[in-house]
């Protein structure tokens, strides 16, 4: 398993990145993506894994709910 964005240890320095399904084409080459020319493709394209990764909680509103429930335990 290969976290997205991670640089892998290989020559040319690759990088695993998210693509969009129109990406993936017959003509695609994994090659091109690396250190050098990440940044750019992110700069330049909304961030692929957003749609993935969802809006995310509230932390503050999950710790006082455990805070709750674990106050009507000890009752």
């Amino acid at each position: 398993i290969v976290a997205p964005f991670s640089v892998r240890p290989l020559p040319g320095a690759p990088v695993a990145c998210p693509l969009t399904w129109d990406e993936v084409t017959p003509k695609l080459d994994p090659n091109r993506f690396t250190m050098k020319t990440v940044p750019r493709r992110f700069a330049e394209m909304k961030d692929p894994m957003a749609p993935v990764l969802g809006a995310g909680f509230d932390l503050e509103k999950a710790l006082r709910r455990i805070s709750k429930q674990g106050e009507e335990e000890r009752l």
